[in-house]
């Protein structure tokens, strides 16, 4: 709905009210074809997607990525529910994991005390007891 307001007799201006021009978010025309029913109100023209029909609920593919809920919108042309994957993301202030620095496998026995600070597995180090004070052949050859 336009607001105008006659100013002198043939002068129509319009106001500050006025709703934009809806656009296409891709082409900058006018007179696009569908709305994003995401958070950001963008409009598109069907062939700007490259599509002939999208699905009732479009959302663009910026809305579909930002959407806590993953759905697979097939560039806005399906609705349905993508499987649930935990996704568990290496943060730098992870510890690293603890494995043997001989044989590189975890479920290691003993770290050593010295300056390295490395772990093994006794059976690598070829010992069956776990020695007090322990420090790996490197750290006890430097001291």
């Amino acid at each position: 709905m336009l607001t105008e307001m006659k100013v002198h007799q043939s002068e129509i201006i319009k106001l500050s009210c006025d709703p934009l021009p809806k656009v296409c978010d891709i082409c900058k025309r006018i007179e696009p074809d569908i709305p994003c029913l995401g958070i950001c109100s963008k409009f598109f023209h069907l062939t700007c997607l490259g599509k002939t029909s999208v699905a009732e609920n479009f959302k663009c593919p910026e809305c579909c990525l930002k959407s806590a809920d993953p759905i697979i919108q097939n560039n806005g042309t399906s609705s349905e529910k993508l499987p649930q994957k935990p996704k568990k993301i290496k943060l730098s202030c992870d510890p690293l994991p603890n494995v043997c620095d001989i044989c590189k496998i975890s479920d290691v026995d003993i770290r050593c005390l010295g300056i390295c600070s490395k772990f093994f597995h006794l059976a690598c180090l070829g010992k069956t007891n776990l020695p007090e004070n322990f420090k790996c052949p490197e750290c006890s050859l430097s001291m």
